[in-house]
């Protein structure tokens, strides 16, 4: 009923109806002063009525249809509730940079309120000083040539207490009787950029788990072979002797089945610790994989290489003895093909008898 009521309040559907009853009326003036008959009086207006009834039902009809009988002025009502009660900060500014329109999201969200930023240049609240020049450029270009605005973009703004927000801006340029209103939607996404620090965090400390080992704190394999590349490279160019040691802690499978996990680790962890005093400050130690543990040995000649892997041999703790198999680079070959040499010498002397130093060939 109140569709209908605005409906007929706007003029539409009104005309027929007010139409139908003036034919009404006249008919009934007409027949008076003509001396009609009663019965032809009646079947007259009859018609009229008739008349009447259709233009009503059409004004029903009409006044039933979807989105029919909304006033601009609701439409325009609603579209401002909408923006009150938005989430998103909604802000509008002329051609000038002044602010025109201001919602409490964006008070809530900067910290001016309505009738303060109302008027004022949007610049001066909430963009970064070292910012204002290019935003301003911003709106000039695409007053001049239409372009400009781009897509979302993100960028800290200014809080009122001169906090920055992160915050995620998408902008449309509207012109209405000639002049042109920026509409910007602006959400703030601290929240996002705190998980996006927190994620970066997990994959640096992941980062760092992948390049440290958990038990003896040693570089792991991935790491180590990373160095072994660089420092073959630097080789090459400066003509440097370039060693590798593998080395096996002989009998660590029977002494951690006969032991446990825990004091397997623990004896790992003295071999590292010891060992790490043992090497040159330019060597680089690792934990290889297992009970096997890998040392580069950059700017050392063959002879040099192997007095450094006798200290190990003779630091390894609770007198445990270690197999090593021991290359120095040849100066052409690539990294992978210097491990493989240095693995079958290590092979060789486990199998002959372990406890014991083996040089590459």
């Amino acid at each position: 009923m109140n569709r209908l009521t605005d409906f007929l309040r706007q003029g539409d559907g009104v005309e027929p109806v007010v139409a139908g009853l003036a034919v009404t009326v006249a008919a009934a003036l007409i027949a008076l002063a003509a001396g009609w008959k009663v019965g032809v009086l009646i079947l007259v207006a009859i018609v009229a009525l008739i008349a009447c009834a259709l233009a009503l039902a059409r004004t029903l009809r009409l006044a039933a249809a979807p989105g029919a009988g909304w006033p601009l002025r609701h439409t325009d009502e609603r579209l401002r509730l909408v923006l009150e009660r938005a989430h998103e900060a909604y802000i509008a500014i002329d051609g000038a940079g002044r602010v025109r329109e201001w919602n409490p999201a964006a008070e809530t969200m900067f910290g001016w309120r309505w009738e303060e930023a109302v008027g004022r240049v949007l610049a001066e609240l909430i963009i970064p000083e070292h910012q204002r020049e290019a935003h301003q450029e911003r709106i000039e270009r695409y007053l001049e040539t239409g372009q400009g605005l781009g897509p979302r973009r993100e960028f800290f703004a200014v809080h009122r207490d001169g906090s920055e927000v992160p915050v995620e801006v998408s902008v449309t340029a509207i012109e209405t009787d000639g002049e042109v209103l920026f509409h910007g939607f602006v959400r703030d996404i601290t929240e996002r950029k705190l998980l996006e620090e927190e994620q970066a965090k997990a994959e640096v400390r992941a980062e760092r788990t992948a390049r440290i080992d958990a038990v003896t704190r040693l570089p792991t394999r991935h790491a180590w072979g990373e160095e072994l590349v660089w420092e073959v490279a630097r080789a090459g160019r400066t003509h440097q002797p370039l060693c590798i040691a593998l080395i096996d802690l002989d009998g660590f499978v029977a002494y951690a089945e006969a032991n446990g996990v825990r004091p397997g680790q623990r004896l790992l962890r003295k071999v590292g610790s010891a060992w790490r005093l043992a090497v040159r400050g330019s060597d680089v130690l690792s934990r290889y994989e297992g009970h096997r543990f890998a040392v580069l040995l950059p700017d050392c000649p063959l002879t040099e290489a192997r007095s450094v892997i006798e200290r190990l041999r003779s630091a390894a703790p609770d007198g445990h003895t270690i197999s090593a198999g021991l290359a120095e680079w040849d100066r052409h070959e690539q990294a992978d093909a210097l491990i493989d040499r240095a693995e079958f010498a290590l092979y060789r002397a486990a199998r002959d008898g372990r406890d014991r130093i083996v040089v590459a060939a």
